[in-house]
Parts: C-alpha cells; sequence; structure tokens
C-alpha cells in the first residue's frame, strides 16, 4: 500500500489533465487495477487509464505466472547466466559479443587461463588487454554494475572507468566484491563498436535491439516483435533506470521504427532522440533481417524455453548477440502498443493458457 500511496503522490496532480481523473479518482483504479494483477506503475505507464478494457493487456502478475510456465525451471548442474551463455553461443558458432572470460571473489578465467582473483593477475591481464572493456554482472539485469574501461596506464597503476574514473586495481575489486551483497562474480567483454548509423543517435553506450521469439508446442519458431533500445541522458548502458531509456518499436516486416517513447511515466511519443536530434521515427534498423534471423538461429538451439528476448548489438559487419533474457518488462511492450497480446504467437499461446477463448 505505502508502494501505491508513494506512485500516487509523485504523479496524481501531473496526471489529473492527462487522464481527466481527480486524484482520488486515480487512487481508487490503482487500487482496483491492482487486484486485477498490474503494479501501480503500469497505472501511468501502459496508461491503464486509458487503455485498460480498450485492448488486450496482460497483467504483471499473470505474466510472471505464464513464463514460468513457458520457461520452466529445471533443476541442473550448471546455471545459465552470462558466462555460460558466452560459451553456448561460441560452441554453436553463433556471432556474439567476445566474452574474454569471468571472476569472482577467488577465482576466475581470463582468456582461458585460471587464475587467483588478486591484483597481480589482473594487472597482468589489463597490460595486455585491448580497451575498451566491458564489465558486468554475471547474473545482473537493467545494466545495474555495468562498467567500461577504457585503459589501464602501467606507470601510475591505474584503470580509467566511465562510471568510476581513474581507480586503481585493488580500488575496483574492492568496488566489485567488498561493497556489493550476494554477487555471484563478473565478465569481461570486449567492447562492441557498434554501427555508425546508431552512433549517430547515441554514442555513449551500445544500442541494442531486443528482439521476442516464441517456440510454440510444435516446436515452430517466429519473432513476435522488436524493440530498439537506445541510451539517453548520461547512461552507458541503453537500458538504464536511472539516466534515461528510448524505445521504439520495430516494424519486423521492413525494419523501421516506429514513432519512440521513455521508460518513464511520460506519454509522449518521440520523432527525434531527445539528446541527439537524431530521427527515430521511420529510421531503417540496419541488417534488420539479419538481427531477426540471429535471434531465431539461436533460440533453435536452445529449443526448451519457448518464451525468450534476445538483445542483439548491430556492428558495421553484421548483428552480434550480447544475451538473451527470459523475463520482458511486459509494461514497456505494452506501453509502446505492440500487439504482444493479439495475433502473435505469444498472444495466442496466453488465450489459450488463460483460458480467454
Amino acid at each position: 500500500m505505502l508502494k501505491i500511496l508513494k506512485i500516487w503522490k509523485q504523479n496524481s496532480i501531473k496526471f489529473q489533465e492527462i487522464s481527466n481523473k481527480g486524484r482520488f479518482k486515480q487512487l481508487f483504479e490503482i487500487i482496483r487495477y491492482r487486484f486485477h494483477g498490474f503494479y501501480p506503475s503500469s497505472y501511468y505507464t501502459i496508461p491503464l487509464f486509458s487503455e485498460f478494457g480498450k485492448r488486450p493487456l496482460i497483467s504483471e502478475a499473470d505474466y510472471i505466472k505464464f513464463e514460468k510456465y513457458l520457461n520452466p525451471r529445471k533443476q541442473g548442474v550448471v546455471p545459465f547466466n552470462k558466462w555460460v551463455q558466452s560459451c553456448f553461443w561460441k560452441a554453436n558458432g553463433l556471432p556474439h559479443a567476445n566474452t574474454l572470460g569471468f571472476i569472482n571473489k577467488q577465482t576466475g578465467i581470463l582468456n582461458g587461463k585460471t587464475i587467483n582473483t588478486c591484483r597481480s593477475e589482473l594487472e597482468s591481464f589489463f597490460m595486455e588487454a585491448n580497451f575498451p572493456l566491458v564489465i558486468k554482472p554475471i547474473d545482473g539485469q537493467n545494466g545495474i554494475g555495468f562498467d567500461v574501461i577504457d585503459k589501464y596506464d602501467n606507470q601510475k597503476k591505474y584503470l580509467v572507468s566511465r562510471s568510476k574514473g581513474k581507480i586503481s586495481i585493488k580500488s575496483l575489486l574492492s568496488s566489485l566484491f567488498d561493497q556489493v551483497e550476494k554477487n555471484n562474480g563478473y565478465i569481461f567483454q570486449e567492447y562492441i563498436m557498434q554501427h555508425p548509423s546508431l552512433v549517430e543517435f547515441y554514442p555513449n553506450a551500445v544500442n541494442s535491439l531486443r528482439v521476442v521469439t516464441h517456440m510454440d508446442k510444435n516446436q515452430n519458431f517466429s519473432v513476435d516483435c522488436a524493440l530498439m533500445k537506445f541510451g539517453a541522458g548520461h547512461s552507458i548502458t541503453d537500458n538504464n533506470n536511472v539516466d534515461g531509456r528510448v524505445f521504439a518499436i520495430m516494424d519486423v516486416n521492413n525494419g523501421t521504427l516506429k514513432k519512440a517513447f521513455t521508460g518513464s511515466f511520460s506519454q509522449d511519443e518521440l520523432e527525434f532522440h531527445p539528446d541527439s536530434k537524431q530521427k527515430i521515427y521511420q529510421f531503417m534498423i540496419p541488417f534488420w533481417k539479419e538481427c531477426l534471423d540471429l535471434a531465431l538461429s539461436a533460440h533453435r538451439h536452445l529449443p526448451f524455453p519457448r518464451h525468450l528476448g534476445w538483445d542483439i548489438a548491430i556492428s558495421e559487419d553484421g548483428p552480434l548477440i550480447i544475451e538473451l533474457n527470459s523475463f520482458l518488462a511486459i509494461s514497456v511492450y505494452q506501453k509502446g502498443r505492440n500487439d504482444l497480446m493479439g495475433t502473435t504467437a505469444f498472444g495466442k499461446s496466453y488465450t489459450h493458457w488463460a483460458g480467454l477463448n
């Protein structure tokens, strides 16, 4: 209830004019939709106050149940984290972001060699590395813990980090492990040099295409939608919740983008990127068809989960898998007015599962 009140207090005055609903009417509806399984934020994000009942929508509570039905958790020895994912892409010859290794608090593997996680061993790695390098949690999400290392000064013994500035290896290790609870380690990746046309939109992050694929019970694979993600503000990722996120649905028939929107409660549609002023609307994504084909090919190599979101970077030479996600921020897709609940394979499967037909 406290979360409901906080969201309501922060947004109800602003949304009176947009929704044509008084503040207490908004609060009543937020509580009402919560009983339908929708998170309070969806009232302003989707927005439920104008879309509920007008088009098919899936609540967060139902999506959580349905996602576990489509992607059942299996008991196994190896968790499918970002390090294991990278090994899987490599083993199957799928173009992917080159992962150099991982470290946890005690040990790791870098460039194929087992190391102890200490200053001297990491110093040897950084002295031979090609920069910039990406470092991110082995099982992280939403860009939390993501960083880029731009250089290592061997004489002065410091790294240059985009989020932390100049930092010693000892201080870096402390920030990674001593200041973070329940951390399972980090992977190191080569930084992807993205396609020049995407650099023009936002150069401080690798802007990626999220391709959502679905496998039906007969093992027929399809692309349900694709969502272009751009960094914004001061973000060094394209999915930062604080510094900015800009999304645009891609037409999977021709590779062009629809009008963009942000991850905030703003209902404004954007034709242009808010920072660079580059036109997003009707921009054709380079290698768009190859991106869809890569996602489908990768899913066919992993025919156990049925519903997956693929983050795909686009270089000058073509698409590269960054990682996959089994769980989507469903409100973002519904805010983008994408027809996930309509004629897609996902929508048909959900309708059958929920007994709506």
